[in-house]
């Protein structure tokens, strides 16, 4: 072992001392190389001045200097380049983040203009996202619309997706015969209010409100909304800012907005767990009739589940003619609330064009996602300032009949930000991006 190292120590010793006469020969050769390069230099320097004139000279000494800063230049940047320390790639634009929780009152604070489609968000405070469509899917519903809007017929709709609180829509307070559309919002009162409450057993009504549902029968409806349609049901849509006057009809007219205003609370229930609300909420995706499941078919989500009510009718009068459908669709994890409403006769084409216009819309509906959200499309509100929105509040303003000069109205106003606006032969106060709807004349 002894021997071993001893070979390895002389070995390193041998190879050290060749390495220490290399290093010293290199040395000997820069340092040469050196001398030869300063007496090279200093030779042209001699020969520059005795043999070249002044200007030349100073010309070829601006040369060198500029040589010399740039190779300093390159020699320092080269440098830099090498030691620095990584830095970070600078952080990408996050999109805007859009958040929604429902709420049935929202729907109020649509502004809309007669005979256009309106884009909206129902946010208040934070990211409100406005959807727009593109030029093939503006034509599409515009055509669908068309067709349902020949002969001077109404046609109103809303689609929104109900987790960004974004949708566009048309003609939503446009009172249109609802026909058999009632029978989801009486049945949900009726789950809710009293089998939930515990004043009526599920037993006594579940055939009915089952065959109102599912297959749409008007024998079994007519015997719930005559039963049960008293006071309690008005409070009911009075707590969503309904009025209850116009759904003593067995089966009502009442507009678009009134739909997403039920269906909201409608989806609300049926998601709050209790038996009842589970139960009911597997009817509404067993309907036999589906205008919204045919056109959310056409639109391409055959994984998509609706559930909906339809109403559909062909009167002598005409007074009484319907062809409608409402309300939610789940894909994945976007929820969208839809409503169509149409005073069309019923017949085969017609529920065909509604169904289409179904289609065309939910092939708009990305635009709505929260996916979509850039700072292009976003725009960043404050909550209404503390105080803002309390009832009774008085704003004169010009009044139809003569004598009244004020108006009480349901949110609170001001003469200075306020015009008087018609829509529906409902007397409003708008004030955007809310409207206000007045209460009393005094």
């Amino acid at each position: 072992m002894s021997t071993f190292f001893e070979k390895l120590v002389a070995a390193v010793r041998f190879l050290g001392h060749y390495l220490w006469i290399a290093l010293k020969a290199l040395g000997r050769f820069l340092l040469w190389l050196g001398a030869l390069l300063v007496r090279s230099l200093s030779n042209l320097i001699t020969w520059i001045r005795l043999n070249l004139p002044p200007r030349v000279q100073f010309i070829l000494l601006a040369v060198v200097v500029a040589i010399l800063i740039v190779l300093v230049a390159l020699v320092f940047t080269g440098h830099a380049c090498t030691f620095a320390p990584d830095s970070e790639e600078p952080a990408e634009e996050q999109p805007p983040e859009i958040t929604y929780t429902p709420d049935e009152t929202d729907y109020r604070h649509i502004a809309i203009q007669p005979d256009t489609i309106t884009s909206f968000s129902l946010v208040e405070s934070g990211n409100q996202m406005y959807a727009s469509l593109s030029e093939d899917e503006n034509r599409s519903i515009t055509e669908d619309l068309s067709w349902l809007e020949a002969d001077n017929e109404d046609v109103g709709f809303l689609i929104m997706n109900l987790n960004t609180g974004s949708g566009f829509c048309y003609n939503i307070d446009t009172r249109i015969y609802g026909a058999s559309t009632y029978k989801a919002p009486i049945s949900a009162f009726l789950c809710e209010e009293y089998i939930d409450g515990g004043t009526l057993n599920k037993s006594a009504v579940s055939n009915r409100i089952e065959d109102a549902i599912v297959w749409s029968d008007n024998n079994s409806y007519r015997s719930l909304k005559h039963s049960y349609d008293g006071s309690d049901h008005n409070n009911w849509l009075s707590e969503m800012g309904i009025d209850p006057a116009n759904y003593m009809a067995t089966f009502p007219s009442y507009s678009v907005r009134d739909s997403a205003t039920l269906w909201t609370h409608i989806w609300d229930y049926l998601n709050s767990g209790s038996d009842t609300a589970t139960w009911l909420k597997g009817l509404f995706e067993r309907t036999e009739t589906s205008f919204l499941r045919n056109g959310a078919v056409e639109a391409g989500m055959d994984n998509a589940t609706v559930y909906n009510k339809a109403g559909w009718c062909v009167s002598e009068s005409g007074r009484e003619d319907a062809v409608n459908d409402a309300g939610i669709v789940v894909d994945g994890d976007n929820t969208y609330l839809v409503v169509a409403f149409t005073s069309r006769p019923d017949s085969p084409t017609a529920e065909a064009n509604l169904s289409a216009l179904f289609a065309s819309l939910l092939k708009a509906r990305h635009s709505l996602d929260a996916s979509s959200a850039t700072w292009d499309n976003v725009e960043v509100v404050e909550a209404p300032a503390e105080g803002e929105g309390d009832t009774g509040v008085e704003l004169a303003v010009d009044s139809p009949d003569e004598g009244s000069t004020t108006a009480v109205v349901k949110s609170g106003a001001s003469q200075g930000d306020s015009t008087i606006v018609h829509a529906s032969d409902t007397l409003l106060i708008s004030k955007a991006p809310r409207q206000y709807a007045i209460a009393e004349w005094r």
